[in-house]
């Protein structure tokens, strides 16, 4: 038959249990505190695709419907367009764009590196230099190819 348990043994059991209990709360209380943190991450993330529905769906009601042969034509100025559309640009237009984007971006690695390795100054001179080197060869480079004048003899 069943073994008789003691009230000092089960004072011990009802002891484990209560702990075993305090665990489990413990545990729960930090799984919540977990799924508490994604709560905003969840809340913008439905706001991101419910607000762009929504915006749509309002433009469609209030858009007159009202179509006519010359709204569907592709210039509503009202004048026949002349010559193509498609207009050529200077290709130094690229150029000095591509240019100024690639200094631009190098110049913003300065910011990070210097607070990543704010302990070393060492190091930080080092890649300040490395980059500010790498700049005026960049910057020489392409005032030797012409990228800056804009009229090319």
């Amino acid at each position: 038959m069943g073994k008789i348990i003691g009230t000092s043994q089960y004072r011990s059991i009802a002891t484990l249990n209560q702990r075993r209990i305090e665990r489990y709360d413990q545990e729960v209380d930090s799984m919540t505190d977990v799924l508490l943190d994604y709560i905003p991450i969840a809340v913008m993330l439905v706001l991101a695709l419910i607000i762009p529905l929504v915006i749509i769906f309002i433009v469609k009601q209030i858009t007159p419907r009202n179509p006519a042969r010359f709204k569907n034509t592709t210039y509503e100025g009202g004048k026949d367009p002349i010559g193509e559309a498609q207009v050529r640009f200077n290709v130094s237009y690229y150029v000095l764009a591509i240019v100024f984007v690639l200094f631009d971006v190098e110049v913003l690695f300065l910011y990070p590196w210097a607070v990543c390795y704010k302990e070393s100054m060492a190091a930080v001179g080092a890649m300040t230099l490395f980059l500010i080197v790498a700049l005026v060869i960049g910057d020489i480079y392409a005032w030797k190819k012409g990228a800056f004048s804009w009229m090319r003899s």
